[in-house]
């Protein structure tokens, strides 16, 4: 979450040689049962239907590449297996970001969307335990894990569980801020994995979903609660007549939102947070193949004059 993902879904789906979902994020339950806790009866935020998942690619043609964006198949126990089961020639692509700002990022994205009651960061990350044994949650929290920052942020396991069973091959590691500093080398180093043309550069490759900030938290969670509606009505009719149809709503939700910078973090947490991170980045800068520091330098050891 919060790692890119939204732009090179963006990115990827203007070249011609590859298909990505329109909706980005389809969350298939049946990649991850471990995650789909039940609240989520009206299936706003999973889909639960095999049929329904696939009707996401019915619009490919003849392109080499099909694909989705999905976050939570990363943190998914299951999804790693599941996926291999239904399709063992896919390729992961997997984007990553210093987790001491995914973390942040990751609680304000969750306030973002109404799935978090505790707005104060710190507050919510005290309200881990807690949450761990099912007190304190949102009402109807589709996805319960995803507000256990901590574990959300260690990527170690999650990455893990790929490489054992994709194998190395079939991963590919970007990072948010090689993405921010050199979007088209580090786009080329996604289409190389894929094996498609080098040469296409992506016609528009701005920032897409930047960080905003909500103007009214119960408003969004009131969008929230309306989409299985949203997504019945989009099935049964025209998609020119859905847009008419939707237009004053849509106006609603954009003037819910504005992009702002993210609310700074206390000194003392941020430097909690990155003893607590420091162990995953050592040990995911060996799996990667890479030098994270580098890219994060806050986990840069100090070295003692001699």
């Amino acid at each position: 979450m919060k790692a890119g993902t939204t732009s090179m879904h963006h990115y990827l789906a203007q070249h011609p040689d590859i298909y990505m979902s329109p909706r980005k994020e389809p969350r298939y339950s049946g990649f991850v049962p471990d995650l789909d806790s039940g609240s989520d009866a009206d299936g706003r935020y999973f889909t639960r239907d095999l049929d329904e998942y696939l009707a996401n690619f019915a619009g490919a043609t003849d392109e080499q590449i099909v694909g989705e964006s999905s976050h939570v198949y990363l943190h998914s126990s299951r999804a790693a297996r599941l996926i291999h089961e239904f399709d063992p020639d896919a390729h992961i692509l997997i984007m990553l970001r210093d987790p001491v700002t995914s973390i942040h990022a990751r609680h304000q994205q969750q306030v973002w969307m109404g799935r978090e009651d505790i707005t104060d960061f710190a507050s919510a990350l005290a309200a881990e335990d807690d949450r761990r044994a099912g007190r304190r949650l949102p009402p109807d929290a589709p996805y319960t894990r995803g507000l256990l920052y901590r574990e959300a942020c260690t990527m170690t396991p999650q990455v893990v569980r790929y490489l054992d069973v994709f194998g190395r091959q079939r991963v590919h590691f970007a990072l948010l801020e090689d993405l921010a500093a050199r979007p088209l080398e580090v786009y080329r180093g996604v289409l190389a994995f894929l094996g498609v043309d080098l040469s296409f550069v992506p016609p528009e490759m701005t920032v897409v979903n930047p960080n905003s900030e909500l103007r009214s938290v119960k408003l969004q969670q009131s969008r929230q609660r309306l989409a299985p509606v949203e997504r019945t009505v989009r099935r049964l009719i025209p998609a020119q007549a859905f847009r008419v149809l939707s237009a004053p709503l849509r106006v609603i939700w954009d003037a819910n939102k504005r992009q702002a910078p993210r609310s700074p973090m206390a000194p003392d947490l941020e430097a909690e947070l990155t003893a607590y991170f420091a162990p995953d980045v050592e040990t995911l800068s060996g799996l990667v193949g890479r030098d994270l520091t580098a890219a994060w330098p806050r986990f840069r050891r100090p070295v003692a004059a001699s």
